[in-house]
């Protein structure tokens, strides 16, 4: 981004005009359409169209009693639409706790979370993926959440070390499940299974597809 010329109230970043000059950027996606979001430290996304070369400001919505927080993760799915994790200030400190956005139609619609409509706060960024089918997923605190209706539900007890989705769309974990070492996991859908399992037939979780163990 080039901030270094600046004409009053009028910045440039990538060429072109932006009204919005302050601010760090923490975070950035892109999508095969041309467009780029990034987000900024005071509680903003802001979208640059390669094609138009023009930006665009969505400000992430506050609750009340917090001030406007910062963008953690951004991540855009198939559709263009961007997914926004962010972090919310208290009085005193930042990242108390963490909210979920996405873009409908130009509007911020909130995922509820199970921390009283939130997320909880923790040391890392969160990551946001989308399998093959489309399904947002949020992977928090070692807390693996499917997201479906604008709802975040753990997915699984097991503690999530990391996750991610090939290129077919599966989703695959590094997780650990009870007193059992780090294994890896493949979510495979289908609809006939009822719950996550290794190849080995141990513990297993209630969830509507099956986990298979890889060695």
């Amino acid at each position: 981004l080039d901030r270094s010329s600046a004409a009053s109230d009028v910045y440039k970043r990538q060429g072109a005009q932006t009204p919005v000059g302050g601010g760090c950027v923490t975070a950035i996606a892109g999508h095969d359409d041309g467009r780029v979001w990034i987000g900024l430290d005071h509680g903003a996304v802001e979208q640059y169209d390669q094609r138009t070369q023009k930006w665009r400001a969505y400000p992430l919505p506050t609750p009340e009693e917090d001030r406007p927080g910062y963008a953690l993760t951004l991540a855009v799915d198939r559709a263009g639409a961007p997914w926004v994790a962010s972090a919310l200030c208290g009085a005193a400190s930042c990242d108390v706790a963490r909210t979920l956005h996405h873009l409908q139609e130009g509007v911020w619609r909130a995922v509820s979370g199970p921390e009283a409509g939130a997320f909880a706060a923790a040391a890392g960024a969160p990551d946001i993926l989308f399998d093959g089918a489309g399904t947002p997923w949020l992977l928090n605190d070692g807390a693996l959440l499917r997201i479906a209706d604008d709802r975040a539900t753990l997915a699984t007890a097991a503690t999530v070390q990391a996750a991610a989705v090939d290129a077919a769309g599966q989703l695959w974990l590094v997780a650990t499940a009870g007193d059992d070492d780090p294994a890896l996991w493949v979510l495979a859908h289908d609809a006939r299974l009822s719950t996550y399992r290794n190849a080995a037939g141990g513990f297993s979780f209630p969830w509507p597809a099956e986990w298979y163990f890889e060695e």
